[in-house]
Order: C-alpha cells, then sequence, then structure tokens
C-alpha cells in the first residue's frame, strides 16, 4: 500500500470541500474511523471461459491486466488520515482447481469469510481457476478497492487483452478513468455528512428489511451459511425480479404480514464519464411488496420492477433508499441487500460465452439470502443467519423451507401464492393420517393485556432441554414470531419432546379456518385479530406416549394447555419448565401431574 501524497499535502478530503467524496467512499471514511481495523464488505467476482481456453496465454491476459489497473475500485481515506491511497493491483496467489462448479462455488463462498484489513496488507487477491475442464478466474477484495462496475470493466478488458494475445498481437492500450479524473469534470455537490453520519449510527433503527424476528442484535462476522440447489428453470428477463418477489412473500407469510419490504441494489450512472468509471452511485431501493389474499409471483415481480423504475427515474428520495436496509449500515456496510439475486453479467457482445458473476459479502444482522445462477443455468441458494438470533436449527428450518417455498412457487407464477404448499410429502402424509383426529384442538385467545410482555424468538426445543440440564429427557418451549400484534395477530410453533419410552410418529397439526378441527389440505387459515396465520406457520410436534392432549391458543402471545397420562412422572411439569424459563406460561392437568402456571 503505498501514499499518492505527503501528509503534509494531503487534502481533507470530505471535510475541506478541496476534494468531494462521493457518498459511498464517505461511508467507507466513518465505517472504518468507527471500527479501525475492520473489514465492511468483500466483493468477490470470477469468470469462466468455454472449454478448450488456453490456460497459459490466459494467465498472461490476467497479468498484464491487472498491471493495467493500479485502482479497481474506490480510493478512500485510511484510518481517518487524511490520505488518499492507491492500492495498487490485486496480487496473484496461484492456480486452482475445482471438480465441478458447485464446488467452486461453495469454496467462493467460503472465501467471504476472509476480512480484507486496512492495515497495510493486500485488500484483495486473485487465482486462476479450473472448474471442470474450464479455465477462468476468481478474485475477491475489499469494497473500498474493488466494486460490482469495476469488475465488469475489468472482465471485459481481460476478454479483450486475452483475444489479442492468443491471435498473437498486442493489445491496444488502455487505461481505467482515475476517481480523481471523474470527480474533478463532475459537477460540484455538498456530501451530507449529517445524513450519512445517521446511517452509520446505532440508535434509531427498527426497520429491518427481511426479518424472521422481533429481536436485534450486532452484526455477526460468522453468520450460520447453508446452500441449496433449488430445482428452478429461469426464464424471461424477469426471473431475478420473480425470485425477490417469492422471497419478500416467504418473510410476509411467516411473520403473519401482508407487506413485506427488501431491497435490491441499483446502480446509477448520471453521464457517459460516470458509465466509464470503476466507481459509481450505488444505492439499496426499497421495494415494498403487498402480498394480497391473491397475490402471484408474477404480480410480485411486477411489483420489484416497478418499484426500481421509479427510483432510476429519481422518484425516491436518497433518504428513503436507505430506509430498508437491515441494521448492518448502523456499522459501515455500504449496502447490503439482505436478498440478493445475482444473475450473470454478460456486458461485452463479443464474448457473449464468458460467465461472469459478482457477489457481495458482508456481515449480517439478521439474515442474508442470496441466489447466484451457474452455468448450466441452474440456481443455488445461500442462506445465512445471526447466530445471536438463530439457533443452528432454527436457522436450518428457515432455509430448508425457504428453499422448498421457492421450488413451489417459482414454477407457477400466475397461480395465487396462497393456493401453493410447501411441505414435504412426508409432511404432507402425516397431515392427510391426521385428518379428524379427536384430541387436537386449537382455539383463539382471549384477549391480551397490551402490558404483556412480547416474547423473544423460537428455540429448538432439544436445545432448552440440554440447557436446562435434562439431556434427552423432556423440553418444551411455545414460541413466536410477531408482525404487527394489532393487525395480523402472532405466527410460530410449539413443540414438546419426550424420549421416556418408545417414540412414536412425528405428528404436525396445524391450524384451520374454523380455528378448532384439523382439516389439513395445507391451505386454509386462521383470523387472528383482524388478519390471518398462515396453515404451516404454527406447528405443533407431538413425541411421546405420557402427553394425551395438547391444546394450543393463538394469540399474540401463543398460549398452550398440555394434558399428560397417568402414567407420567410426577416431576413432568417441573422438568418442562425448567426446560425454558420465562418463555411459556402451562397449564398441566391429569392424574399424576402437578399444576402450574
Amino acid at each position: 500500500m503505498t501514499s499518492r501524497f505527503d501528509p503534509g499535502d494531503a487534502p481533507a478530503v470530505g471535510y475541506s470541500g478541496a476534494v468531494r467524496l462521493l457518498p459511498e467512499q464517505m461511508n467507507f471514511v466513518r465505517g472504518r474511523n468507527d471500527a479501525p481495523g475492520t473489514s465492511l464488505m468483500t466483493i468477490g467476482t470470477s469468470s469462466l471461459l468455454p472449454a478448450g481456453a488456453d490456460l497459459a496465454v490466459f494467465t498472461e491476459a490476467l497479468h498484464r491486466t491487472t498491471d493495467e489497473c493500479r485502482s479497481l475500485g474506490l480510493r478512500i481515506l485510511s484510518e481517518g488520515a487524511n490520505l488518499q491511497v492507491d492500492y495498487g493491483p490485486l496480487p496473484f496467489r496461484g492456480h486452482l482447481t475445482f471438480a465441478s462448479e458447485g464446488e467452486f462455488l461453495t469454496w467462493g463462498n467460503e472465501r467471504f469469510r476472509k476480512p480484507y484489513l486496512l492495515d497495510g496488507t493486500a485488500l484483495g487477491e486473485q487465482w486462476t481457476v479450473e472448474v471442470d475442464g474450464r479455465v477462468g478466474y476468481a478474485m475477491f477484495g475489499d469494497h473500498a478497492v474493488l466494486d460490482g462496475y469495476a469488475a465488469a470493466l475489468f472482465r471485459n478488458r481481460l476478454a479483450k487483452v486475452y483475444v489479442a494475445l492468443l491471435a498473437g498481437r498486442e493489445p491496444e492500450h488502455f487505461e481505467f478513468v482515475e476517481v480523481d479524473e471523474l470527480l474533478a469534470n463532475r459537477e460540484p455537490f455538498p456530501v451530507d455528512l449529517e445524513m450519512w453520519s445517521s446511517l452509520l449510527s446505532t440508535e434509531g433503527w427498527a426497520n429491518p428489511q427481511l426479518s424472521l424476528t422481533s429481536a436485534t442484535a450486532a452484526m455477526a462476522p460468522d453468520p450460520v451459511t447453508f446452500r441449496h440447489d433449488l430445482h428452478i428453470t429461469p426464464s424471461g428477463r424477469q426471473w431475478p425480479h420473480h425470485l425477490l418477489g417469492l422471497v419478500g412473500a416467504y418473510c410476509a407469510r411467516y411473520t403473519g404480514n401482508r407487506r413485506s419490504i427488501i431491497g435490491s441494489v441499483m446502480v446509477n450512472r448520471l453521464n457517459q464519464r460516470e458509465r466509464a468509471a470503476a466507481v459509481t452511485m450505488t444505492n439499496v431501493v426499497p421495494i415494498r411488496l403487498d402480498v394480497t389474499e391473491t397475490a402471484t409471483g408474477a404480480e410480485l415481480a411486477n411489483q420489484v420492477s416497478a418499484g426500481i423504475t421509479r427510483a432510476g427515474r429519481g422518484r425516491v428520495d436518497t433518504r428513503e433508499l436507505f430506509q430498508s436496509m437491515p441494521g448492518a449500515i448502523r456499522a459501515g456496510r455500504l449496502y447490503g441487500p439482505t436478498v440478493n439475486v445475482i444473475p450473470f453479467l454478460r456486458p461485452d457482445p463479443e464474448n457473449e460465452k464468458w460467465n461472469t458473476r459478482v457477489h457481495g459479502y458482508g456481515p449480517v444482522s439478521d439474515v442474508s439470502v442470496v441466489i447466484t445462477q451457474t452455468g448450466a443455468g441452474d440456481l443455488i441458494l445461500f442462506t445465512e443467519f445471526n447466530p445471536q438470533l438463530y439457533s443452528p436449527v432454527r436457522a436450518r428450518t428457515h432455509a430448508d423451507r425457504l428453499a422448498r417455498w421457492l421450488d413451489a412457487t417459482a414454477g407457477a407464477p400466475d397461480r395465487p401464492l396462497s393456493e401453493i404448499s410447501a411441505l414435504t410429502p412426508a409432511e404432507a402424509q402425516a397431515h392427510r393420517a391426521l385428518a379428524g383426529t379427536p384430541g387436537m384442538t386449537l382455539e383463539l385467545a382471549p384477549k391480551v393485556d397490551a402490558a404483556e410482555p412480547v416474547w423473544g424468538a423460537p428455540t429448538d426445543a432439544v436445545e432448552l432441554a440440554r440447557a436446562g440440564g435434562q439431556n434427552g429427557v423432556y423440553g418444551m418451549t411455545v414460541t413466536t414470531d410477531l408482525g404487527d400484534p394489532a393487525l395480523f395477530g402472532s405466527a410460530g410453533w410449539v413443540t414438546l419432546l419426550t424420549e421416556h419410552g418408545a417414540v412414536p410418529t412425528d405428528y404436525r397439526v396445524e391450524l384451520t379456518e374454523s380455528g378448532c378441527v384439523y382439516r389439513g389440505t395445507g391451505a386454509e387459515r386462521v383470523r387472528v385479530h383482524g388478519g390471518f396465520v398462515e396453515l404451516g406457520e404454527i406447528r405443533h410436534i407431538l413425541r411421546g406416549d405420557h402427553v394425551d392432549d395438547v391444546r394450543i391458543s393463538v394469540g399474540p402471545p401463543v398460549r398452550a394447555v398440555v394434558t399428560v397420562s397417568a402414567d407420567a412422572p410426577d416431576d413432568l411439569p417441573d422438568v418442562l419448565r425448567a426446560a425454558c424459563p420465562n418463555e411459556v406460561r402451562l397449564r398441566f392437568t391429569g392424574p399424576g401431574a402437578k399444576a402450574t402456571s
């Protein structure tokens, strides 16, 4: 890392007005100052050539293109010092071989976990790769030196250099537009320091764009991550918008809300010079989805498209652009689409057969959902959860259910989502077997005291049992995730686990339209406080031969009345209560069981 200015001559960039920073640069500056030595966001990009490419020539082209790029993206202030810094080319790390594209993508997803620190070391790295016989490259860098637009410029230049060298001729000379030149030819505009400072504040943000819990927590640099291969064939130009809408619908459905706010990355390139520069104004566009009773995937895709169009025409205020961002912005993350669908970039018509992807990773404040596409056109879902908010089991449940939801809904864009079930075959079979089973009843809750505290996020029952010192014996938790309680009621599930004696079939009983008799078609709802709770969002899992009856009422909060059999241990209620203190209100009745509340 070398400074282009003597410290004594350095302008106070962004403060004195001598040189004006773009807003995203200011965001980096403030983020670094608030948390020096940390990485805000990592950008990764990769390209794979068609089969039969010459690795030696391609490697030479990569080195030449890198040499042409002294600075790939943004240059920022370092650790609060008023220095403009040229980070130089990203170092070359060698050659890697992968048996399949799935293996390559998994490696890349793990590589995002490595932070690039502002400590004088390289802020990125690159490799040549061979994936199932196809030659290509992978590049990762801190967002301070690499952004998606710069990655696209680099890829286009690399393609031209490779074609020239392969033909035995020298490529034409090319230089990227420098940030200084860009700023010198741009109309001056004031930097709103107050606005950017508020965006990075840790106070007053309670509007997550994608949240499956009402709780909040600090950003997690090491989220719980899952990967799923989706069984979806993308078609048409709107498929990324379609998937964005379906993820938003899942969030609305889970939380019991009709509306969902998601974010989509939009790059504003206002003139020809900006379009030619390796630095851009990037915003997260808030898209407010209205998930009605009859909403279809196609309608949600149109809502996403309309939201992006409105922002592109300047109809969305800059401050509003960030209202949909997750809590990650508080710690200085430049932009963090917690829902991001990444199709391949093919910006160069001369090299249409090159497959290029750009992927961003930053610490996760709640949930991050990324859908990316392989060269064969297959879609892969990556989900990342903040471990402070989601137990491994709960995170896995959401990841699995979201994958099933996308598989079930993406292929039917014109079918109302309320008619589509994402149950597994085993779950559907259990529902059919339980249809009409007596002794499983659900009731509407009485009016709840407004002062009653809201419950926390669901937690796995096995973990609670172990935490209570009853490993493998009994555990119970009643939990709920709330939308707007006044309008939409609540959604959650009840779990009762016992491993005393034989363990019978795992039963799942869910709400019905009447709220009292199980019907099991997978599409009914129950009206709760003027809203709806989706069938599938309140789940009751019963195991063991000591449970005679469970009565569930939905609120908020959810209440459970559990009746145990005569041969149940006397201390069963105490064990259950100890397993989940301060989490649940229980009332036990029946021979041999103590009463508690």
